[in-house]
């Protein structure tokens, strides 16, 4: 009794305080929030594509009339996030404007997740660690740098693909008592699906989840075999109705690299069979090395099929871009690079050298506890930090989460070794992600705290130059960073903008604008049906004009040998920005 009211009273101490703070910045983000100022080009898309839901209603997504139509792009994100703001603006539209509805919206739906943050990475160290350090992890995984995906405006998807990973995690079995609630299997099996019609963001975590729990049935506990059956037999099925969810039953066979698709539900099966072939061929006599031949050979059995039925799996991760969309886009991209990359261009103690900020949590063997399920949780965590060290950074926001439970547990076994009372509260508030980066800032005079994942795009004035100067429902050929803002602020139509599926547009900006000849230039922006340029406060742009040659479009487009097809509407100094409307063939 005693330790269920402790929990409950850290429950309402969370809630209390996550009440104050989210009413806090609710007000503090309302004045850039409500003129749509948001914090990176991903909320933007999913803005437009959630308020196009909310006019046409059609459930599955389907080609943007106002982003590069010609091409059929259908956005690959899910209707899921879409679905819970709606939740909220629906309401509302019956009360208030429009446009204050989805503002008001896109600030609460945060600021929600964020409380649904705090509470499972609260219960995800109570369930392996324990009362004792789940307070102090809940605030080192709240105050870390994934904290800028539940401000207001934050909309993409990246918060709630965090809360999804927390609380598939947090109801794992780690006890014979919690193997025999099939509950926890069945909820595992729900968020993963959630998680993946989300988007892919926590496939990888999945993979050396279940990869890792069918190691440990077949080494060394073989009453987890019930539990990993069936999880991948639910997983299985749930996924399938997933797919269903996401896009039309005559899509359901088609492989899809990018979201939920037919091979993952094959995968699950896969699983599923494997463990239960391995159940039956294998016995407690077998030595180790027996034990692992069978395995690599049930492996190959299982996923043999698999790759036959779709022999483009493994390509999946060399998607094979144009070499000029890579050069001048992709490889440019900031969460693409990897933490390795950020060191050699910043130095190692930089605070873009995230390894850093989670020391506490990679010395967890140093006080270790023989416990197999935390040691499996640990090695998932050292299996993102190293995709986030060698791959792409953009897998750190998870290892933040991952690393809470282990970061509390060592800095507070280390407070123990200290008598004061100060000194031990100290030592605990040092071990936060966020006191290690303003250490690192304090040493490194250069440093700053990046707070997003995405280049920021700031935008004081380009849409009222837009709107002042009547331009409203034309096409527009802008800077890839620009496109995004332009599609969500305004009516017109863009041809660029930072989506990966949009290769052809993205390729088409590159190349017209780092052509020499004028003739051409002018023929391939004719035929797209561009009615203005717009250039300036664009680091893309910026990119290409260090780029392109003297006679390049894009230099004659920022200085003063514009070429003669074009007119300039709007030439702001100031601001930085140039609108260009393209003369008609006729004219």
């Amino acid at each position: 009794m005693p330790k269920r009211e402790s929990f409950n009273k850290d429950i309402i101490a969370i809630s209390a305080f996550w009440l104050v703070c989210a009413t806090v910045i609710f007000f503090y983000k309302w004045e850039s929030v409500s003129i749509l100022n948001l914090n990176d080009n991903d909320d933007y898309m999913r803005f437009v594509q959630f308020q196009e839901w909310m006019k046409n209603g059609h459930w599955y997504l389907e080609p943007m009339s106002n982003f590069n139509a010609a091409d059929g792009i259908i956005v690959h994100w899910s209707r899921f996030p879409d679905l819970i703001l709606s939740l909220v603006a629906f309401p509302l539209l019956f009360m208030i404007d429009d446009s204050i509805a989805y503002a008001i919206s896109i600030s609460i739906v945060p600021l929600l997740y964020l409380f649904l943050y705090a509470l499972s990475c609260f219960y995800l160290c109570e369930h392996y660690f324990g009362e004792k350090y789940r307070f102090v992890s809940m605030m080192f995984a709240v105050f870390s740098p994934a904290i800028i995906h539940f401000l207001p405006g934050s909309i993409d998807h990246h918060n709630i693909q965090l809360v999804l990973a927390t609380l598939f995690l947090s109801i794992t079995p780690i006890t014979f008592n919690n193997l025999k609630q099939s509950w926890r299997v069945y909820a595992q099996s729900v968020f993963l699906s959630l998680s993946l019609w989300t988007g892919m963001d926590n496939v990888l975590l999945f993979m050396a989840f279940l990869v890792s729990y069918t190691v440990y049935f077949c080494f060394f506990c073989r009453e987890w075999f019930s539990y990993i059956s069936r999880l991948y037999l639910t997983c299985a099925v749930f996924g399938a109705f997933a797919v269903l969810l996401n896009r039309p039953y005559d899509e359901f066979f088609i492989f899809k690299y990018d979201e939920v698709s037919f091979i993952l539900v094959i995968l699950f099966f896969s699983g599923w069979t494997f463990v239960n072939l391995y159940n039956r061929l294998s016995n407690q006599k077998q030595s180790s090395t027996q034990k692992l031949i069978l395995l690599l050979s049930l492996s190959l059995l299982c996923l043999v099929p698999v790759a036959v039925l779709y022999p483009s799996l493994t390509s999946a991760f060399l998607i094979d871009y144009p070499p000029i969309l890579k050069l001048y886009w992709l490889d440019q991209v900031t969460e693409a690079k990897s933490v390795v990359d950020y060191i050699e261009i910043k130095g190692f103690f930089s605070v873009d050298n995230y390894t850093l900020l989670l020391v506490p949590a990679i010395l967890y063997p140093v006080f270790r506890i023989k416990n197999h399920h935390c040691t499996v949780l640990y090695l998932i965590f050292m299996f993102n930090l190293a995709l986030a060290i060698f791959w792409q950074v953009r897998v750190i926001r998870l290892c933040f989460v991952l690393a809470a439970p282990f970061q509390a547990y060592f800095i507070i076994k280390l407070s123990e070794y200290v008598r004061f009372t100060m000194l031990k509260v100290s030592i605990i508030f040092s071990g936060s992600p966020l006191s290690v980066a303003f250490l690192i800032i304090s040493l490194s005079p250069t440093g700053e705290i990046t707070t997003t994942f995405d280049g920021e795009y700031k935008s004081p004035s380009i849409f009222n130059v837009l709107k002042d100067n009547g331009i409203n429902s034309h096409t527009i050929l802008s800077g890839i960073e620009t496109g995004a803002p332009v599609l969500a602020k305004t009516n017109n139509s863009i041809i660029a903008a930072p989506y990966h599926r949009n290769i052809v547009g993205n390729q088409f900006l590159i190349e017209v604008m780092l052509e020499e000849n004028m003739f051409l230039a002018r023929q391939k922006i004719v035929d797209k049906k561009v009615d203005y340029i717009l250039i300036g406060n664009d680091p893309h742009l910026s990119l290409l004009k260090n780029s392109g040659s003297e006679d390049s479009l894009v230099r004659r487009l920022y200085g003063d040998n514009i070429p003669a097809w074009l007119d300039v509407t709007y030439d702001g100094i100031e601001d930085g920005y140039r609108v260009f409307k393209v003369r008609s063939e006729y004219e």
